[in-house]
């Protein structure tokens, strides 16, 4: 892992925690639904698309309610597992408000239970983005690794859900990182170098 990014790393965290720190619980989650609402109001997917939330921790952007919006609109809805093999992200089916097992990382996931599917949309979490695209996450490298091998398999979309306050103008790249298509957050749309 380059230093530039641990530090950057512990800084955003420092900065998204700082800024949620700031707001009233009830102000963070109308921020968080006007986050899905610009989702929903932007964004048109296909009946048969396969939507990939996840469980938000820490200070992370509640997709849950988007997640829910997308539910009612007969998506089938999928959570990440990590997959103890290799660095390669599993998406089990996530039917609205059944439990939970806290899995690796102290992240929630779907039973073994649930099907796997492999999703057509993903929207992801971040530490910041950058006007390429670009995210800083954790470290672990398992949504790198996830996008990488899911574009061989099929044509993906990838979202990022972000304060705009995690906007940073450059990440320092590696080799490996992949690059999200669309960042949304609560005052702007992203599409790579473009704004909406």
């Amino acid at each position: 892992m380059q230093p530039e990014k641990l530090l950057l790393r512990n800084r955003s965290k420092e900065q998204r925690k700082n800024f949620c720190n700031s707001l009233k619980k009830t102000d963070l989650f109308k921020l968080h639904q006007l986050i899905s609402g610009r989702v929903l109001d932007f964004f048109s997917f296909k009946p048969s698309d396969i939507i990939a939330g996840y469980w938000p921790k820490d200070d992370e952007v509640d997709p849950r309610p988007l997640l829910e919006s997308l539910s009612l609109q007969n998506h089938e809805i999928v959570l990440p597992v990590i997959n103890k093999e290799n660095k390669i992200l599993l998406f089990r089916r996530w039917p609205l408000h059944s439990l939970l097992k806290m899995g690796l990382h102290k992240t929630f996931e779907p039973h073994e239970n649930q099907p796997l599917f492999v999703p057509d949309v993903l929207f992801i979490p971040l530490l910041s983005f950058d006007k390429h695209g670009y995210r800083l996450g954790y470290g672990g490298g398992y949504y790198d690794q996830t996008l990488s091998t899911l574009k061989k398999i099929k044509s993906i979309t990838t979202i990022g859900l972000a304060y705009d306050i995690q906007h940073v103008n450059q990440l320092p790249i590696e080799p490996h990182d992949e690059a999200l298509q669309w960042i949304v957050t609560e005052k702007k749309i992203y599409h790579l170098s473009e704004v909406v």
